[in-house]
């Protein structure tokens, strides 16, 4: 794997033949306390507007977040997108996919895991539940061992907890972020190109394992991962590297 430290090290793009796919929170933009605290720095936006433009629209986000939180985030621009961790796609502006919600009867089976401690936020995603322990990071494994005494209701509800970044997900085994990129780069402006998909947590894992099927590069975040042929070690640096990339200068 090559850590890329200087921006002729990053992977060569071939606009015409290159989709972009990017995790958002660790990956685009950096973590913050909780996740409505995150900032967007003002460049961003116009960048990938540009890259969008010069991938002739083949550019999206590949999120946990829900979509309207993405559209929120970066608006005006509304992208392509695959949100809660592929519960969501968005094709095109009115062409969206949603999963069925979790029934109300099985959120209730596992809200209460929020009790522990009043600083766990709770989020309802429709297709999903997280429970965010940033704010207290200690937590995590009460929360574990809570979820290891509910494993027969997961297993009885085709339910599988994420883990990620001080955040633990619970949502349907059937989906995840690679199955939904499967269905997005079966659709154009996608069709026939080479993802380059860019990723930081355990969730963005499936996506880089399904690359080599689709003769696409991985670049990680703030660590090696496994599948992903390009290193880098912040936000930041992604952001740099798609501004040069996309003024021509990358």
């Amino acid at each position: 794997m090559k850590t890329a430290v200087k921006f002729d090290e990053f992977p060569p793009v071939d606009f015409g033949h290159t989709a972009f796919l990017f995790d958002v929170d660790g990956t685009l933009l950096d973590i913050a306390p909780v996740p409505g605290a995150v900032d967007v720095p003002s460049q961003l936006p116009d960048c990938l507007v540009g890259l969008e433009g010069r991938c002739d629209g083949a550019l999206a986000f590949v999120s946990g977040r829900t979509l309207a939180e993405l559209d929120t985030l970066f608006a005006p621009l509304v992208l392509p997108a695959i949100g809660s961790h592929g519960g969501e796609i968005r094709f095109g502006r009115n062409d969206v996919f949603r999963e069925p919600p979790l029934p109300g009867e099985v959120k209730a089976r596992f809200r209460g895991l929020a009790d522990a401690d009043h600083r766990i936020i709770f989020e309802d995603k429709g297709c999903s539940i997280a429970f965010h322990y940033r704010l207290v990071p200690q937590i995590q494994p009460v929360l574990l061992q809570a979820l290891q005494q509910k494993q027969a209701d997961l297993q009885e509800d085709g339910l599988e907890v994420l883990r990620g970044k001080a955040i633990i997900e619970i949502k349907p085994k059937r989906y995840n972020k690679a199955t939904a990129l499967r269905r997005l780069m079966q659709e154009r402006p996608f069709l026939g190109r080479r993802p380059l998909f860019a990723g930081d947590d355990t969730t963005d894992e499936d996506v880089f394992a399904i690359l080599p099927e689709m003769h696409g590069t991985g670049i990680s975040v703030g660590r090696r991962m496994t599948g992903a042929a390009y290193s880098v070690g912040r936000p930041e640096d992604m952001r740099s590297w798609l501004c040069r990339l996309e003024s021509g200068t990358g």
